[in-house]
């Protein structure tokens, strides 16, 4: 069985996640054209209907998959994926709004919409304006298959996630339009400091870019990473001339006191699942980075205290079957193991 790991050398030296490429300015007030500032008035409005109770429904919108990530700085990333239905809107381009609320926000919106209309806007003069966890507004053109990405910096906790998407204003008169709203709950991890990993981020395929994304662009394509994009796999379900294509980052391990680097070794073991159980199948060469094994340049605080893991398998020698693969991380400096799993089915 031959397995293809080449990729993660190069990318392990290409990708270092920074929060300054993508964090999220959330809550920024940037300066806006009256059609952009009508377009915010109208997705923020729906916004809060939608957090009461009451969604916007006439552009469906399909949350398709999302990832957890770490910044250098320990901030959490969210990268998603969402699938809007074109054929409900006018044109290409859209005004798309992000927002993050906790349960004490949607409980205060919703005792607001239950007030009239004047009320509702003396209480919010008097407590003046709402600090969400994420509040962002953009513009984008959707492309033909309705994919929309973002990536954006997130706050560890509990939330609400709401998307809200509507043709953009041609200018500050044209009148709100049709809406559209996604609510997902999320819980964000917590990075304090203890050895983990990222989401496992499984891939149809892997393609190296003729060049790397300026950094304008980077919050629009959440799965590319240095000089290459990811196209994440929509079901976990793979034909046998394919590949399985896993991408994570590896967090916080412990520098050894004798060599100044990371001990860290990587397993990556297949089982086979059954009616009647699961059974071993096969195992990849663990993988161990260490004072050996890092490049001598390599400066660990530099990179935020993270590794990258990118494994590429071909799957002829799979039957057809479902299966588990287990990857065991194993910080040997101070005897830590954390595991993930990642299910997939071999056609």
């Amino acid at each position: 069985m031959q397995f293809r790991r080449g990729l993660a050398a190069c990318l392990a030296a290409a990708v270092v996640m920074s929060s300054a490429v993508f964090a999220q300015r959330n809550n920024q007030q940037p300066q806006r054209s009256k059609a952009e500032q009508a377009d915010l008035v109208a997705l923020s409005s729906a916004v809060d209907f939608a957090a009461a109770g009451q969604p916007a429904n006439d552009i469906p919108i399909t949350w398709d998959r999302n990832h957890f990530m770490r910044a250098a700085d320990l901030t959490g990333i969210l990268a998603f994926e969402a699938t809007v239905d074109k054929s409900a809107l006018s044109g290409k381009d859209v005004a798309v709004y992000i927002r993050l609320m906790d349960k004490a926000q949607i409980d205060k919106v919703a005792e607001l919409a239950k007030m009239s209309e004047k009320d509702r806007a003396a209480a919010a003069k008097t407590a003046g304006p709402v600090n969400y966890p994420v509040q962002a507004l953009l513009f984008t053109e959707l492309p033909a298959d309705g994919k929309l990405s973002r990536r954006v910096s997130v706050p560890p906790g509990e939330y609400e996630l709401f998307l809200a998407v509507k043709d953009k204003a041609k200018d500050e008169k044209a009148k709100p339009g049709k809406v559209g709203i996604l609510r997902k709950s999320i819980v964000v991890p917590e990075y304090d400091g203890s050895l983990t990993t990222s989401d496992v981020i499984v891939a149809d395929k892997v393609e190296e870019m003729a060049q790397p994304l300026p950094q304008n662009k980077q919050d629009d394509n959440p799965y590319v990473f240095g000089p290459y994009r990811f196209q994440p796999t929509s079901s976990n379900k793979f034909a046998k001339t394919g590949e399985l294509n896993v991408v994570f980052w590896v967090y916080d391990a412990a520098v050894s006191p004798t060599t100044g680097k990371p001990d860290v070794q990587v397993e990556y073991n297949f089982y086979t699942k059954a009616a009647d159980g699961e059974k071993f199948f096969n195992k990849m060469m663990p993988v161990v980075l260490n004072a050996m094994t890092l490049p001598p340049d390599f400066d660990y605080a530099k990179t935020g205290k993270q590794m990258t893991q990118l494994q590429s398998v071909g799957l002829t020698p799979f039957p057809p079957g479902d299966y588990r693969l287990e990857i065991k991380v194993t910080d040997k400096t101070n005897n830590k193991t954390v595991t993930r799993n990642v299910n997939f089915n071999v056609a």
